[in-house]
């Protein structure tokens, strides 16, 4: 673990107990109790590693900026993994510019496909996301994760448009749009065999980090090969006003990321928002 990163825990830390460890039991679907533990001291030095390699520049106190956001947020982010049983860290930098972020991210893959809807909708440098411009520390699925059809979460969210999951939060149509327009989270809620799950929406710049970590790190498998991700964590659109819901995934049999834009009610079978839990 860097150095950098124990000096500043001695200084924002009253306790010699400070931990870069994060754990909490989440009940799945069955009823089973699993605990489910993050090291962020391990997170951090991957994360560095990752963006290293693909020649995104970070800040001097990256390392420092991570103790920051966990030791704000620590409680809060054991809730979200005893909720919703994210088991994932996805650390991203502050300030990034989504077009430069998806060419480093997209490096030797064949050139994105944009869908007219999203062209029409300005393309990637129409994507705005909120506290982009802190370091964010986001949370999601990644065990059984991958196409969203085999974890007991993500499979039940397939078919559903964000209307329809904000609407089951108590969200009506016309505060979705509101709220992607204005830039803000979009709650969203299902419930599965009686129990209730709440939760936010991942964006695109999360997504396209992840796609490509978990394709180095997984033997070339990406995260989306026969389904597309919605990302209502970000909006896409050349107004203000009207905006869209970004959806990625990946072509296998181009080898290239498609990109569309859709209304926040528009719904597929393939098509699942993915959850995430975003801290800063």
């Amino acid at each position: 673990r860097p150095a950098a990163v124990f000096t500043l825990v001695s200084e924002i830390s009253d306790s010699s107990e400070f931990s870069f460890n994060v754990s909490a039991e989440f009940e799945n679907i069955t009823g089973e109790k699993e605990k489910i533990e993050i090291d962020f001291g391990k997170e951090t030095e991957n994360w560095r590693k990752f963006y290293d390699s693909h020649k995104i520049e970070l800040s001097h106190d990256f390392d420092e900026q991570v103790a920051e956001v966990l030791e704000r947020n620590r409680l809060e982010i054991e809730k979200a993994i005893e909720e919703m049983g994210y088991d994932k860290a996805i650390i991203v930098p502050a300030n990034l510019d989504v077009v430069e972020l998806h060419q480093a991210t997209t490096e030797g893959y064949k050139e994105t496909f944009q869908y007219n809807s999203f062209k029409k909708a300005g393309g990637f440098e129409a994507i705005t996301t909120p506290n982009a411009d802190k370091l964010r520390i986001i949370l999601v699925h990644e065990k059984d994760a991958q196409n969203n059809n085999n974890h007991p979460i993500l499979k039940e969210l397939r078919g559903k448009s964000v209307i329809t999951l904000a609407g089951l939060a108590g969200i009506s149509q016309e505060k979705v749009q509101e709220l992607l327009d204005s830039g803000g989270e979009i709650p969203m809620q299902i419930k599965i065999k009686g129990r209730i799950f709440n939760f936010k929406g991942l964006d695109v710049l999360a997504y396209l980090i992840w796609q490509k970590d978990h394709c180095e790190r997984n033997g070339g498998k990406y995260i989306d090969e026969n389904n597309w991700s919605t990302l209502p964590g970000s909006s896409i659109g050349k107004s203000v006003s009207g905006r869209r819901v970004p959806v990625l995934a990946w072509d296998p049999g181009v080898g290239r990321l498609n990109a569309l834009a859709y209304e926040p009610d528009g719904a597929s079978d393939i098509l699942a928002p993915r959850p995430a839990a975003v801290f800063t």
